[in-house]
């Protein structure tokens, strides 16, 4: 478990070495940590490639999403049927 509340980078993922000091977390598509392929990220830890606002209301939806992903990777022993996070996500039509 990660928790970063705020928009401003919280300490712990520089300090546990997911990101560079300051900076948010980078994610794939299926909001795993580009740094740790083990570890998952959502809300306002996470940096994104289109613009999102940082508002607390987006992290439910995430980790709704990162739930069913875990849950898929466990029952297939791989990386393969992932729900991926579009750039038009349903949260984001709130």
């Amino acid at each position: 478990t990660l928790w970063c509340g705020g928009s401003k980078p919280h300490s712990l993922l520089s300090e546990s070495g997911l990101t560079p000091v300051g900076r948010h977390g980078q994610t794939t598509r299926y909001l795993q940590s580009t740094a740790d392929s083990h570890i998952w990220l959502a809300g306002d830890c996470v940096v994104f490639p289109y613009p999102i606002s940082k508002q607390a209301y987006h992290a439910l939806p995430m980790g709704k999403l990162i739930a069913e992903n875990i849950e898929n990777a466990m029952a297939l022993s791989r990386d393969i049927d992932l729900e991926i996070l579009s750039s038009n996500p349903k949260f984001m039509n709130t």
